[in-house]
């Protein structure tokens, strides 16, 4: 069983959802430029020096913190250690727009070796290790055009998705599959989210605000996400 006290969280803008919410310790990695899993894997990422490579990232020199990274106007959240528990969320970004934007003909192979390098990656790590699930689709976009659609998620600007709704559904059942057969193969523990925050595929309206991430001010979520932690 997991303590809760102590937790990290790192990753792309959904693992902000920990870090609003309370339950972990937050390292938004999109502050360095590697809020994919494809990023991580092709520039690194020294989990370990995480804190400082915010901090000194031209992105936290021009827009500050976020709120979820600080208290203050210091960013003050420890380092991991060795034995912090950090739980990965990566993944969203990779399958919602770079599969369907870079690997429309084939994407199945290309999912495949996404997971299983960024498994490989998390496996690496001297630390307790967690892999949340991948979020489901946005429920729905501004605008639409042949298959494209514009989000406004309300944290940094409007951003586009690529391929049909379907399409995304599809890719992100068969990454969290993977996901879950390879955390097995790997020994590595897994935040399965996906069918309590899923309707048809879709992120359930009550649990969002901004149509893409999850409600952090949602009590009920909050609990929801909690226990599953402490269960792991």
């Amino acid at each position: 069983m997991i303590d809760i006290d102590g937790l990290f969280s790192v990753g792309d803008s959904h693992s902000a959802f920990f870090g609003q919410s309370g339950l972990t310790q937050c390292h938004w990695t999109g502050a360095i430029g590697k809020a994919t899993i494809y990023q991580a894997l092709k520039q690194g990422l020294d989990i370990f020096n995480l804190r400082e490579e915010i901090i000194n990232s031209e992105h936290s020199k021009e827009c500050g913190f976020m709120k979820w990274q600080t208290n203050n106007d210091v960013y003050n959240v420890p380092d991991i250690q060795k034995d912090s528990t950090v739980i990965f969320v990566f993944g969203y970004n990779d399958i919602q727009k770079n599969i369907n934007k870079y690997h429309k003909e084939y994407p199945e192979p290309a999912i495949y070796d996404l997971i299983a390098d960024y498994v490989k990656l998390v496996d690496r790590y001297d630390v307790k290790k967690v892999i949340c699930t991948i979020p489901p689709n946005p429920i729905k976009p501004l605008s639409e055009e042949g298959h494209k659609g514009l989000y406004n998620h309300g944290i940094c600007r409007d951003f586009e998705v690529h391929g049909s709704s379907e399409d995304r559904r599809k890719y992100t059942l068969y990454a969290n599959d993977l996901l879950r057969k390879l955390c097995r193969e790997y020994d590595i523990k897994i935040l399965d989210l996906y069918s309590d925050i899923s309707d048809n595929g879709y992120i359930k309206k009550e649990y969002t605000t901004d149509y893409v991430h999850l409600d952090y001010s949602n009590k009920e979520l909050v609990k929801l996400i909690r226990d599953k932690i402490m269960l792991i």
